[in-house]
């Protein structure tokens, strides 16, 4: 519960969770309900989704070669629309025994919020053995007209295990976009006449 946040002030709340010991490991969405009040005690509620990783173990983990982003971060706690940020990706080979290679990795962000600069919105990464991850970079930009909102990026993930077999996973995660506020005056109207140290209003649109 937060007493009081300023305009453009962000605010950390921390919050302990408790995972279920037989979830599987994946990116899961948690679903937040946020209420708030302005200056003049006009009530608002926003409904947004996080998306958190969970290194967790399924039963057929040792099987089945999974690749999943059990980590992923970027230099701030959100992106300013119309600048580019690096967003820093970690793959994880969740099997034991099986190293995963020929691993294809295609970005798509919700709405197009996010294009990739310098780059294509894929990369390859040529192995991962069993337990261990892969860190990638890609540089971003977020639409300049892009709301005040959390927006999710899905990776579909393309890879084949020892013996040449093919599998594909689907992850996603969600990045905060803050949108600077601006005043536009386009329209000034001014009486006919305006007398020194008198005063007069004016009309602005």
């Amino acid at each position: 519960n937060l007493r009081k946040i300023k305009g453009h002030e962000t605010k950390l709340v921390e919050y302990r969770l408790l995972v279920d010991a037989k979830m599987e490991s994946g990116i899961y969405p948690l679903d937040l309900n946020i209420k708030y009040k302005d200056e003049n005690d006009k009530e608002y509620s926003l409904e947004t989704k996080v998306y958190l990783p969970v290194a967790g173990k399924g039963e057929t983990d040792d099987l089945t070669p999974r690749v999943i982003i059990d980590n992923y971060y970027f230099p701030s706690e959100y992106v300013e629309a119309g600048q580019i940020f690096p967003l820093n990706i970690s793959f994880f080979n969740t099997s034991e025994n099986t190293t995963v290679k020929n691993i294809k990795v295609s970005l798509n962000a919700d709405e197009q919020i996010f294009s990739p600069v310098g780059s294509s919105n894929f990369f390859f990464i040529k192995e991962i053995g069993p337990r261990q991850a892969s860190e990638n970079t890609i540089n971003l930009k977020a639409k300049i007209d892009a709301e005040n909102r959390n927006y999710t990026i899905s990776a579909d993930i393309e890879f084949q295990d020892s013996k040449g077999e093919k599998y594909t996973e689907k992850e996603i995660i969600s990045i905060p976009v803050n949108q600077q506020l601006h005043l536009t005056v386009s329209h000034i109207e001014m009486p006919p006449q305006i007398f020194a140290g008198s005063p007069t209003s004016l009309s602005i649109d």
